[in-house]
């Protein structure tokens, strides 16, 4: 068993955010002491890191929450959780496409400071050069 700071720990994320989670009903099964300290199973440890994944890609905590809910429905929602799975992929990828573009543009500002700053080029956008 796992107590919040453990699993904020194993996940880096802040065990405030965890206790918000919580709040939010998105661990509703999580175990608790007789401290009332929640504790964590291997199979909770396993949820709250697809919970944050999910979360980490612009997924609503509602949304997070409606899939957590068909999960515990049991094995007759599976389509319905890869509908949502896969949805939140092409989200994922499309977001990782635009990443890939500003990425590339980036890389395109850094060559022309490192040939400005090398002496190559002058810095034509600069309005005191003008």
């Amino acid at each position: 068993m796992y107590t919040i700071q453990q699993v904020a720990n194993q996940l880096n994320i802040p065990v405030t955010k965890l206790r918000f989670y919580a709040k939010e009903g998105i661990f509703p099964y999580i175990k608790r002491d007789s401290a009332n300290t929640r504790l964590f199973d291997d199979a909770d440890l396993e949820w709250v890191h697809f919970a944050v994944m999910l979360r980490k890609t612009d997924m609503t905590l509602k949304q997070v929450k409606q899939y957590e809910q068909l999960a515990m429905a049991g094995d007759e929602t599976i389509s319905k959780r890869y509908t949502i799975v896969s949805e939140q992929k092409k989200k994922v990828l499309a977001q990782i496409d635009e990443l890939h573009d500003a990425l590339a543009l980036l890389n395109l500002k850094m060559d022309r400071y490192d040939k400005i700053l090398k002496g190559e080029l002058t810095d034509q956008w600069n309005p005191q050069t003008k």
